[in-house]
């Protein structure tokens, strides 16, 4: 599935006519702030998931350098839920995405959300509460445009998640570890 999402940003790439090119901490330097969202999330079933985030540059060094990440994260009831027959929530993300060598990079990202479900599937109830999932990430950024001014990129991951903390209704399954592919498209400026 990563080879498709990476050959996918590729071809796009190819199509629009412009290189895709690697981040350098140079261009970082004067375009500390991004914007990024995540187009795989809301088309895969049983997910549904949309986020919006803000990233900002708080360090470089050499080849490296530090971001933060944060923003808003929203789950419209989904039917396809392995616990409850609709389930949804609204939250923030909060993370830190570390690059290595030029868009190589890994992140840590935090999703603490209000969640609700509908129809557990155990007991029947309705649920209220809070959850926290939490989710490692290793990726590469592509910048697809260049500019002074700005740059759009794209930016493939793959990683684990895990639900670290919910208060909601019984579970079907034992809660395990999953795992989790993002497209990210954003622009820095």
């Amino acid at each position: 599935m990563k080879k498709v999402i990476l050959a996918l940003g590729m071809s796009l790439t190819c199509i629009l006519g412009f290189e895709a090119n690697a981040q350098t901490t140079s261009e970082l330097k004067v375009l500390r702030w991004g914007i990024e969202y995540n187009v795989v999330w809301p088309y895969v079933p049983g997910v549904e998931i949309y986020t919006l985030r803000a990233t900002r540059t708080l360090w470089t060094k050499e080849n490296s350098h530090g971001d933060l990440t944060f923003g808003l994260l929203w789950r419209p009831g989904t039917d396809e839920d392995e616990n409850a027959e609709e389930f949804s929530e609204f939250g923030i993300n909060l993370g830190y995405r570390h690059y290595f060598w030029k868009g190589w990079h890994a992140e840590l990202a935090l999703y603490p959300s209000l969640a609700s479900e509908k129809r557990n599937k155990i007991d029947g109830q309705d649920y209220e509460g809070f959850a926290l999932t939490t989710e490692f990430y290793v990726g590469y950024k592509f910048d697809i445009i260049k500019r002074s001014t700005h740059n759009f990129y794209l930016m493939p991951q793959a990683g684990m998640g895990y639900n670290a903390v919910s208060n909601l209704g019984p579970e079907t399954e034992a809660n395990a570890p999953f795992p989790t592919l993002n497209l990210q498209v954003g622009i820095n400026f």
